[in-house]
């Protein structure tokens, strides 16, 4: 099974996201895609899904018949739809029984050759995929995987990890020939985690992942493909996570090398150069000051002249030799998330749970009470499914927020506070502060943020969103760049608290280290639920609440 890339070129708007990349996935590649955000990962993965039209180049399947199965960043469903469903589309099923029905319809009334031969393939499909036994496999493998829902049961009201379950089902229940993961670990506890990643070990085909959890990367991919904007070039490099990073140091330090000694040849060839020219200068001056005082006559002086001017051929010797100095290749300059989070005059932000009862959809949490002190800072923690979104929501429940979010409070009865002059900024799971209109940043963020246009404009770039970026409607950001865009928003006011949910998902590496130091600066109350182990780690809690699921 091959996925072949020849000479691919993809563009979005003016911008060119991939220029003449060419590279071939085989069975059991693990292919790790990096860049910051709004790069073209995603992009790339939509055009072997046949979802994007390349604007250059090819792509291939070999055998042309192989079976993607696609696991999206955003894991949203449609609220009307039952688990069961959801798990069919993921698992390519509900496609295949829909093609096998059609054909086996068409062959009622057409018995020729060619309609045999799609009911034949659309038939080896539906079998290749274990369409026929899904519906018991599904139960075993939810089981399995600790998701507590039934198949029967809507999609409305799951929770994000619920979601990242079923989105983690789909793949482990799936029987796709080649796998494109966007973003897999986002929302997923540490059993989930682990069983991702052996059934990636197991898994026979090639396997394209976007993903920015570092003990994931290093358990998992054999190559890494890297999108670099500012070279404007996608390549490719054979090894590991801890390989090509290792392998990015050097070069980069080699670059840097590389430069500094073209540098430095150059400095030294114009400093030739102008070595020569000064000393002809002073030769000319000083025949024409001999001959002005009458020393040398008019003959001796040009004598004198010539033989100060004799070297400019010296000089544009050295000339060529500068024009034929080969000039490195540009050192990468990485863009790093100016990151930090303005804190208050007022006293820092505090919450109190009193027998607090939640609900979301079928799923009911409590009595709960807890506090949380000012200045404290406390990682919620626990598997998928146990309640942590619902605990941040009632935090916030009778705070005053500094960027309002949508929707109603999973609130039944018991007793709330939160500091009545609090300014809480917060960063929920679904970025929901973040809308996805057709309108853009540059007129969306600054009433959104209190600050004029300008000041607006000027707080993106520091956060990566250029002039493109904020011009273009928001319904096209990708989710890091929704990300981003809801970092920024805490960064443009002081706030007595951050309440954060799973803020490390949909950003890059260097963006998610910018965060680990800005939280580390921080000095306000701070709330945060995260899966990703290395960024708690990186964070200095007070204390863990661990809700058991």
């Amino acid at each position: 099974m091959t996925i072949r890339l020849e000479d691919v070129v993809l563009v979005r708007g003016t911008q060119t996201l991939v220029n003449g990349f060419s590279a071939v996935f085989g069975d059991r590649n693990r292919v790790g895609l990096f860049g910051p955000n709004g790069c073209g990962k995603s992009s790339l993965l939509a055009a072997i899904l046949g979802e994007l039209p390349l604007e250059a180049g090819r792509i291939s399947l070999n055998p042309p018949e192989m079976t993607i199965g696609y696991l999206p960043q955003v894991r949203e469903l449609p609220p009307d739809w039952t688990v069961l469903g959801a798990l069919r589309d993921r698992t390519g099923v509900e496609v295949a029984e829909r093609a096998l029905e059609q054909c086996a319809s068409r062959l009622a009334s057409d018995t020729s050759p060619d309609a045999a031969a799609d009911y034949d393939l659309a038939l080896r499909r539906f079998n290749s995929l274990g369409a026929a036994s899904l519906d018991e496999r599904a139960a075993a493998v939810l089981t399995e995987l600790g998701a507590d829902v039934p198949l029967d049961r809507t999609c409305e009201g799951l929770s994000g990890g619920e979601l990242a379950r079923i989105g983690l089902a789909g793949i482990v229940l799936s029987r796709f020939d080649a796998l494109l993961l966007d973003e897999p670990t986002n929302d997923l506890d540490e059993a989930g985690l682990s069983l991702l990643v052996e059934f990636l070990d197991d898994f026979g085909g090639p396997v394209l992942l976007v993903s920015h959890d570092r003990r994931f990367l290093e358990a998992t991919i054999t190559s890494v493909v890297e999108f670099d904007p500012y070279l404007d070039r996608v390549s490719l490099f054979n090894g590991g996570y801890r390989a090509w990073q290792r392998e990015r140091q050097r070069a980069h330090t080699a670059a840097i090398d590389e430069a500094e000694q073209y540098d430095e040849s150059v400095a030294g060839l114009k400093e030739q150069i102008a070595a020569s020219r000064r000393q002809s200068a002073r030769g000319v001056r000083t025949a024409n000051r001999a001959y002005s005082e009458g020393s040398v006559d008019k003959l001796l002086r040009n004598m004198m002249i010539d033989g100060a001017t004799a070297g400019a051929g010296s000089v544009r010797k050295v000339k060529r030799q500068l024009e034929q100095l080969e000039k490195p290749d540009s050192i990468r300059k990485v863009w790093n998330l100016r990151l930090s989070f303005p804190q208050s005059r007022q006293p820092p932000a505090s919450f109190t749970l009193n027998d607090v009862r939640l609900e979301r959809g079928e799923f009911a949490l409590g009595p709960v009470s807890l506090s949380i002190n000012p200045a404290e800072r406390v990682r919620i923690h626990g598997p998928n499914g146990s309640g942590k979104s619902l605990i941040l929501d009632a935090l916030l429940r009778d705070t005053l927020l500094l960027n309002a979010l949508p929707g109603t409070r999973p609130w039944r009865d018991g007793f709330t506070s939160g500091s009545s002059v609090a300014r809480v900024g917060v960063l929920d799971q679904q970025r929901s502060t973040v809308p996805r209109g057709a309108t853009n940043l540059a007129e969306w963020f600054p009433n959104a943020g209190g600050m004029s246009a300008a000041d607006a404009r000027t707080l993106l770039a520091k956060f990566g969103l250029g002039r493109d970026d904020v011009d273009r409607p928001m319904s096209t950001l990708s989710e890091g760049e929704r990300t981003r865009v809801g970092l920024a928003l805490l960064a443009a006011g002081e706030t007595t608290g951050l309440v954060l949910d799973e803020s490390t998902n949909h950003l890059d590496l260097p963006a998610i280290e910018q965060l680990e130091s800005a939280l580390a600066e921080y000095r306000g109350t701070l709330v945060l639920v995260t899966h990703d182990e290395a960024f708690a780690e990186a964070i200095s809690f007070d204390r863990t609440i661990y809700l058991p699921g």
